[in-house]
């Protein structure tokens, strides 16, 4: 039972980074020579993933304002093509519409999708 309880103290105490946080708030005095600096593990992998987070948003958003902004297009063009006095104009817009480029669209699971999504864009009617 000792084990147990020293190994979830060592969870949420040691690995978890808990103590580094608090030791450089607070330094100790003088470590002992026999005890292991703080883990910074657990700190490293959620700082690594709150930074993919942050940048599958930015790339989600991006990709979602780009593909909005074609849609308002293309409905805007069907409404000038139902119109007979704006029809022959409206057909002259299509082509530029169609060869709109937006962002590749992200994937959470597919992190090369979210990080190409950032820089690289495709043409709609590629997709």
């Amino acid at each position: 039972m000792k084990k147990i309880f020293a190994f979830i103290k060592y969870l949420l105490w040691d690995f978890s980074g808990l103590r580094f946080v608090l030791e450089k708030i607070r330094p100790p005095a003088k470590r002992p020579p026999n005890e292991r600096p703080p883990a910074t593990f657990m700190i490293w992998v959620f700082g690594v993933f709150g930074v993919y987070i942050a940048l599958f948003t930015i790339a989600s958003q991006r990709y979602e304002n780009n593909l909005d902004r074609l849609e308002n297009r293309t409905n805007a063009i069907l409404v000038l093509v139902s119109k007979d006095e704006t029809r022959k104009n409206a057909f002259g817009l299509i082509p530029k519409a169609q060869n709109t480029k937006i962002p590749i669209e992200p994937d959470f699971l597919d992190p090369v999708s979210s990080i190409t999504s950032l820089f690289l864009k495709k043409s709609e009617i590629n997709k």
